[in-house]
């Protein structure tokens, strides 16, 4: 079967649903996407690495991510915060955010999401791009080197896999481990597995938004490619390219370095699975009181355990 025929295939990965006109119009936009990138496949690139973070109405969790980003990541690449807020209180949270870490990432606010993304893709050179989104927690020490020198074209590295991710919680079902494969030279200390062999969940899901090292180039085409308007309509619009995607091999580290922590759902798109432990308005108050979230609590946790700890506050 050829690869784009096996496009007519997906219409519901992960519960991802499409039908109908939709279902078709998507399909011919992932044909397009992927003939194009064929047509101008990626180049043998040295490594290197940029990330982007998406946030929206969440300084406070967002203060944390990168509080935990520069406390456990070594050789980290630069960052870019891509937010929005959707009134004066947070638009004000995420303006001291801005002082607070202006030296070490910076910040472009969202007008058009779709149109703003495409254009930071566009701005940096480097040929691996990570997309994050703001309640991830960073969970060990790690050198992102190790991470960002294999070709996403062939190995898709995860920093949310690891041996302990056994229990998928958007779908809150338990998964089994896939069956690990000897990888590449100079991956003997990392597992590795083919991302079409793993369970419904976390191990079969390579086009993610939390913290997977994908090809810039191949992003930069295959997006533009697809209609999205918000971080969650984009991976699942994503999703139209996963049997281009399935076929490559995952690699991890044994233990798991990111999880994001479900305390509270603020997107407006559909209702997503969370633990309903502080609300983004408790939050804000934390963070107009001058506090931070002691991101520091969560180091050497289980993924699983961080999930479900909820949050203590420091004076920042």
């Amino acid at each position: 079967m050829s690869l784009l025929t096996s496009l007519d295939r997906l219409s519901r990965p992960l519960g991802v649903r499409l039908e109908g006109t939709r279902a078709r119009s998507l399909r011919e936009q992932a044909r397009i996407g992927i003939a194009r990138l064929l047509m101008d496949p990626p180049r043998g690139e040295a490594p290197g690495a940029s990330g982007i973070v998406f946030s929206r109405d969440r300084a406070l969790q967002l203060d944390a991510f990168l509080g935990s980003w520069f406390s456990n990541v070594l050789s980290p690449c630069p960052l870019r915060i891509l937010w929005t807020a959707s009134d004066h209180r947070h638009e004000r949270s995420y303006a001291q955010l801005q002082e607070r870490w202006k030296d070490r990432v910076s910040f472009h606010e969202e007008r058009d999401f779709r149109s703003d993304l495409l254009s930071l893709l566009a701005l940096d050179e480097a040929p691996r791009i990570l997309f994050f989104t703001d309640d991830g927690m960073f969970l060990d020490p790690f050198d992102l080197d190790e991470a960002v020198c294999w070709n996403p074209s062939t190995h898709i590295f995860a920093l949310t896999k690891g041996r302990g991710l056994r229990h998928c919680f958007v779908t809150d079902q338990d998964q089994t481990l896939p069956p690990f494969l000897p990888g590449p030279a100079g991956a003997e200390e990392l597992l590795c597995w083919t991302w079409q062999d793993g369970d419904p969940g976390d191990w079969s899901y390579p086009l993610s938004v939390d913290g997977h090292v994908l090809g810039r180039h191949e992003m930069r085409i295959l997006l533009a490619s697809i209609p999205f308007r918000s971080p969650n309509t984009l991976e699942a619009a994503m999703q139209v390219f996963a049997p281009y995607f399935l076929l490559r091999s995952g690699l991890c580290f044994p233990r798991e370095r990111l999880v994001n922590i479900p305390a509270n759902s603020v997107q407006k798109d559909w209702t997503n699975r969370t633990t309903g432990q502080h609300d983004s308005a408790s939050l804000l108050e934390h963070w107009n009181a001058g506090e931070r979230i002691e991101y520091e609590a969560f180091r050497g946790l289980t993924c699983l355990e961080a999930e479900r700890t909820p949050y203590r506050f420091l004076r920042r």
